[in-house]
């Protein structure tokens, strides 16, 4: 059975960021209804711009913030390089098992470190 784990921590940090706006919400949200196993979302900024109604480039600024707060991680598909694809930081939470978490979070190249807030 796979299982999605939010984490306390990482709610926190969302509801501290200033400068994410409804539509930022509204496009994270869409993205985590596509969370696949350890944490990768496939899904064409077309595609959420359509299920959501919305312009793509409102979707892509919304990204690119989701982006720059580290909620995400955005990188270019390695099968088809014209298309982008998503990772939701582990930090925030996590569709797997425990074991791969871990591992995960073990290896410090893959670890997306959520700003400390004080």
């Amino acid at each position: 059975m796979t299982v999605m784990t939010m984490f306390r921590d990482g709610w926190e940090y969302l509801s501290e960021i200033d400068d994410l706006a409804g539509r930022d919400y509204r496009v994270l949200h869409r993205l985590l209804s596509k969370l696949d196993y350890e944490n990768w979302i496939s899904v064409a900024q077309e595609t959420i711009a359509e299920e959501l109604n919305l312009k793509q480039p409102d979707v892509n600024k919304s990204i690119t913030r989701l982006t720059k707060h580290r909620i995400i991680q955005r990188e270019k598909d390695p099968i088809d390089k014209r298309r982008w694809r998503y990772r939701l930081n582990a930090n925030l939470g996590w569709k797997g098992d425990a074991i791969q978490w871990r591992k995960h979070q073990e290896d410090n190249s893959k670890i997306i470190r959520l700003p400390v807030r004080i």
